[in-house]
């Protein structure tokens, strides 16, 4: 079992897991703050640290997605992981496609394929790339 981790830019998560909620039914198990952590007072954690997220776990469709913030530390993570998801039907598909794509980039348009009915390829607004099928 393979189960795919999104590490975000600083402060990101939040609104990535909001996101995903929205676009695939997904159902939050759990969610673990950096602030959750026992305190160290050798190194203390600033305050505007606390919210961000350590690791959420995400169900979607049966499969466990974790999403976390990364301290930038002048780095940027821009998500370069592709995930595969099959979706029962075309609707769900095309609902699915036009919420991924707004705000981010299509890479492949919907369209059938021998592998597919139908199939699109979408990085969304967070630079997660998404490769979509009803089979």
């Amino acid at each position: 079992m393979i189960e795919p981790h999104i590490v975000l830019n600083e402060g990101q998560a939040n609104a990535a897991i909001k996101f995903y909620e929205s676009v695939f039914h997904g159902k939050v198990i759990s969610v673990f703050r950096l602030g959750d952590m026992p305190d160290n007072s050798s190194q203390p954690l600033p305050q505007h640290m606390k919210q961000l997220v350590g690791d959420c776990e995400i169900d979607i469709q049966g499969t466990i997605l974790h999403v976390s913030d990364m301290k930038s530390e002048g780095k940027t993570h821009d998500g370069h992981i592709s995930l595969l998801i099959y979706l029962d039907t075309e609707s769900e598909l095309m609902r699915v496609y036009e919420m991924l794509k707004s705000d981010g980039e299509i890479l492949n348009e919907v369209s059938p394929q021998p592998f597919a009915k139908m199939y699109a390829w979408v990085k969304d607004k967070f630079g997660v790339s998404w490769q979509i099928l009803y089979r």
